[in-house]
């Protein structure tokens, strides 16, 4: 007996050991409630820090969890749509003149960084289309009511300005949106259309531009995506003909946007020919190999 209460002694003082220890362990959890955690967590790189030192053959785990507390987004984004829109009226109520302008908006209530920029893009740049065609569409209406003034009859000068756009690409932390505007006037029977391609990384909100999303250098890029447009079954073979010159020596100018299947290059109609030819269109298979420098992974 004496010996055993030697050894116990003993253990006491060079281990530290207590025989209430495993007592004190369920007391301690019991005293956290469950509305207190946000005051007892730890901070994630304090905790990974030490996971490192204490097995060091996780290194590559290590650093997927320090990413954690910025988690990429891959998933889709929910995207709505917000206007701006107004008709416009000469003296006699007759509409003269009409904007509207369609936006994306991304919902987002985690108020990321990247999502944040992307709104704030769009909705500057809606506004600022608005207010030049407001300017516009105000003076129209000042012109014709003052023609009806000076005159009892007057050829009406109808204005509309109209801009759409669809989400064509959005997964793996990729958004991409093809914008479509369109000018209609009467009077000088003239509609011009064109349109913007746009494609963004979520996480950062930068707006890609060629070389960030195709492999290859500057002019490796421009011979892939010219071949493409004399590739292209969209386009007729005269045209590839007459203006091969243009074609190729204008990809700088190239708009792109991205599909799920494909990336689509097109110049706009008066870009490389003329506007009675239309949009030139073209595309490549998000499969081909060496292609994009960008990683979409599996959808």
């Amino acid at each position: 007996m004496k010996k055993y209460l030697l050894l116990l002694a003993v253990c006491l003082v060079v281990t530290g050991c207590s025989l209430n220890s495993n007592k004190e362990a369920v007391e301690t959890k019991e005293e956290v409630s469950p509305s207190s955690e946000a005051d007892f967590k730890v901070d994630p790189k304090e905790e990974e820090i030490e996971t490192v030192e204490q097995i060091p053959g996780l290194n590559d785990i290590s650093v997927d969890v320090m990413n954690v507390e910025n988690e990429v987004k891959v998933e889709p984004v929910e995207v709505t749509i917000k206007t701006l829109q107004r008709e416009y009226k000469d003296s006699n109520g007759v509409v003269v003149s009409y904007v509207r302008i369609d936006y994306p908006v991304i919902l987002d209530e985690s108020n990321s960084e990247g999502i944040v920029k992307i709104n704030e893009f769009f909705k500057e740049t809606a506004e600022a289309l608005y207010e030049e065609n407001n300017t516009y569409a105000i003076d129209n209406v000042e012109s014709v009511t003052q023609d009806l003034e000076e005159q009892s009859t007057v050829q009406y000068f109808y204005s509309e300005y109209d801009v759409t756009f669809e989400v064509k690409y959005n997964a793996n932390g990729i958004l991409s949106i093809l914008q479509k505007f369109s000018e209609k006037y009467t009077g000088k029977e003239e509609i011009n259309s064109y349109a913007m391609g746009y494609v963004f990384d979520i996480n950062t909100g930068e707006r890609f531009t060629i070389d960030k999303v195709l492999a290859g250098t500057n002019q490796e890029i421009a011979n892939v995506v010219g071949q493409a447009f004399l590739d292209s079954d969209k386009i007729e073979e005269r045209v590839k003909t007459y203006y091969k010159e243009e074609i190729l020596a204008n990809t700088q100018y190239v708009e792109f946007y991205l599909d799920t299947e494909n990336i689509n290059f097109f110049y706009n109609p008066n870009m490389v020919v003329p506007y009675a030819e239309g949009t030139l269109v073209a595309s490549l298979s998000l499969n081909t190999n060496n292609l994009l420098k960008i990683k979409l992974g599996e959808e």
